[in-house]
């Protein structure tokens, strides 16, 4: 419309009064012109249609008719000026909607989200720059947990496609996110424990430490961070990841003990697995279990851990605190940069009797 002069266009909607008698009632003017970004849209117009038709259908769940009307008013609302994260959280909630209702989406032949292009990632930043439940929700969806949150998987020629219900990979629930996050770490455990591979490396994408101890303070709103991530996992995730940094030969670099909790460094160690070359923590799927519980003895378990490796904590398990101990052991499923893991890996270890 633009290219033959047009400025504007205004949304009606006709509603039935009485038998046929229909009333045009007007619901906002919307300005039209050229807008930065505006072909994200373009490479998902086909599922966007799908989703509707799915959507509209007589026998559609209400849940679904309801993401479908939230990404139709988001839609909308970027004609008008609006961002385009609230967009990419209208899109991860109609995938929520149709996981939930797996049979119907099924029976309708509705496919998940089609990858999103990288440059979604980019538009969203710039509107919540400075944001730390988005900087937390970007730095999860890195270590590539989409199959996490919904019965998905990643076929053979890259397609996100729907998972059989045979596969248990999937570990969200309509919980709490901390809740949800263990239950995340603790599958994560269990298949390194099994396949025997370890998580050596960080995504490309990590959180802040300061972050991520507003996570542990409970300083974040959850129902936003979640629903941050449940967008952010459908962007196409980057390829290969650098290679992994010697964490505590960056540690006994730093002069000074930085002051952080001690329950989670301890625990966030643990998690981390792959510290150097020589130093590694096997996979410990019952710290996480007693973590969970709010249970003392995972300390003392994750501290054999530590020493089984070689390692010096600072503390002994006695003497660590165990306050908000599920909440800490949750944290530790945001990436962190290595130097961070090194703050860390100062503040809760001793350093080497050799150095």
């Amino acid at each position: 419309g633009t290219a033959r002069g047009l400025t504007g266009f205004v949304r009606y909607a006709f509603q039935e009064r009485k038998g046929l008698a229909y009333i045009a009632t007007p619901l906002g003017h919307f300005a039209v012109g050229d807008r930065p970004r505006a072909d994200l849209l373009g490479p998902i117009d086909r599922w966007l249609d799908d989703f509707g038709r799915g959507a509209q259908h007589k026998n559609a769940p209400a849940s679904l008719r309801r993401a479908h009307r939230r990404l139709q008013g988001a839609i909308l609302e970027l004609a008008r000026g609006g961002g385009w994260t609230e967009v990419l959280i209208a899109l991860g909630a109609a995938e929520a909607a149709m996981d939930r209702s797996r049979r119907f989406t099924r029976e309708q032949n509705l496919s998940p989200v089609p990858w999103l292009r990288r440059s979604w990632l980019g538009a969203c930043a710039a509107e919540c720059r400075g944001e730390v439940a988005f900087a937390l929700a970007r730095a999860l969806a890195a270590r590539g947990v989409r199959h996490r949150l919904v019965q998905g998987r990643r076929s053979e020629r890259g397609r996100f496609v729907w998972a059989p219900e045979t596969d248990r990979r999937k570990t969200w629930a309509p919980v709490p996110l901390s809740d949800n996050l263990l239950a995340l770490l603790q599958r994560e455990q269990v298949e390194r424990s099994r396949d025997g591979a370890g998580r050596d490396r960080p995504g490309r994408e990590v959180a802040e430490l300061d972050e991520v101890l507003a996570f542990v303070r409970g300083a974040v709103d959850e129902e936003r961070l979640e629903a941050l991530l449940r967008g952010l996992v459908l962007i196409r995730p980057r390829g290969a990841e650098a290679p992994p940094p010697d964490i505590l030969e960056r540690a006994w670099q730093l002069a000074h003990r930085p002051a952080l909790p001690y329950t989670y460094g301890l625990l966030k160690l643990l998690e981390r697995g792959r510290l150097s070359e020589t130093v590694r923590i096997p996979p410990a799927p019952e710290v996480l279990r007693q973590a969970a519980a709010g249970q003392r003895r995972a300390l003392v378990a994750a501290h054999r851990r530590l020493v089984g490796a070689g390692l010096r904590p600072l503390l002994s398990p006695e003497a660590a605190p165990d306050t908000a101990l599920a909440r800490s052991a949750a944290a530790t499923a945001f990436p962190l940069a290595a130097g961070d893991l090194a703050r860390i890996a100062r503040g809760v270890l001793r350093r080497p009797e050799t150095l």
